[in-house]
């Protein structure tokens, strides 16, 4: 007979070791300057996706929507002159892109946001509630896909309007809404932390 407990516990362990071994991977990538490296972590991605019978449909659709942040970056760091580094970074983004949409198929969002809680535990010696933190990393996470189809739509109407969709025009636009809709989804998080007396 199968001790319950134990398999929980096993079963925790090994989400949590997925979690600290994705955090690792993905701060990693950062770190790497030779462009051979970062082909080869591309290749390990592109292996992840086969093991993992991920549909490259869903992945393409995923990174499609992330390619205006990625543009934004490489612009940004283009007009001060870090043009090799504007490449690198926007290629380093891309990888990231790819292993988070990889890394959150496979184990799932509710399972990431309990093994972070895991992870954050020892923060109560400092009297830190783990729980808080875990509140506002799931906040952050379930506002991105927000963030980027509010970004797509933005686009299409500018597209609508004439204008190219990742020219400077419609990117220097497109920030402005973006803000407004941060500061704007911002105050709606705490209002409703507010009435629920967090």
């Amino acid at each position: 007979m199968i001790n319950k407990k134990k398999f929980t516990k096993i079963n925790i362990s090994k989400e949590l070791f997925f979690l600290i071994a994705f955090l690792l991977y993905t701060s990693g990538i950062f770190f790497i300057k030779n462009t051979i490296f970062l082909i080869f972590v591309l290749a390990l991605n592109i292996i992840l996706i086969v093991v993992f019978k991920i549909e490259i449909k869903k992945i393409i659709n995923y990174l499609y929507k992330c390619m205006f942040l990625i543009i934004l970056y490489f612009i940004f760091n283009f007009l001060f002159g870090y043009f090799k580094e504007a490449f690198l970074i926007s290629f380093r983004l891309l990888l990231v892109c790819t292993i988070s949409f990889i890394f959150s198929s496979t184990m799932g969002f509710s399972n990431i946001i309990f093994s972070l809680e895991k992870l954050f535990t020892p923060l109560k010696v400092f009297g830190i509630n783990p729980k808080d933190i875990t509140l506002m990393v799931n906040i952050a996470i379930t506002s991105i896909p927000f963030f980027i189809r509010y970004i797509n739509q933005t686009l299409t109407t500018m597209e609508s309007k004439g204008l190219k969709r990742y020219s400077i025009k419609s990117i220097k636009y497109t920030c402005k809404i973006l803000l407004l809709s941060i500061f704007k989804k911002t105050n709606d998080i705490e209002l409703t932390l507010k009435v629920k007396n967090y």
